[in-house]
């Protein structure tokens, strides 16, 4: 590898870098004390929920038409898709999970492959 090839790399990985970056907020301390819903509604909350706004995620990366599927399974657990299409191929991809309610108005959520 030339010295210019190595200088546009060191670019490429700065540039890279600083773009990752830009999406961490950094916060000294404790995280602050959030008070949950007292009467969650979970009927409210299923169904499909189109992104609006984002931090950059992975699974994001090179998507689009990002959205959430929330689905009831039973009294505490809801089920997750999060779904997108590919910006190059047009092919759809999604993760699923599971949300399970652990406590009053907090839901402890896990993906798993498939």
């Amino acid at each position: 590898m030339n010295h210019r090839s190595s200088l546009w790399l060191l670019i490429l990985l700065v540039v890279n870098g600083v773009w990752l970056g830009s999406a961490q907020l950094p916060f000294p301390g404790k995280c602050p004390d959030v008070k949950v819903v007292d009467t969650f509604d979970v009927e409210a909350y299923l169904g499909v929920w189109y992104e609006y706004s984002k931090y950059p995620f992975a699974f994001e990366i090179g998507k689009k038409c990002i959205y959430a599927n929330y689905g009831l399974i039973d009294n505490s657990t809801v089920s997750v898709v999060n779904a997108a299409i590919n910006r190059f191929t047009g092919l759809p991809s999604n993760v699923t999970g599971k949300a399970k309610l652990i406590a009053p108005g907090q839901l402890a959520v896990a993906f798993y492959p498939g």
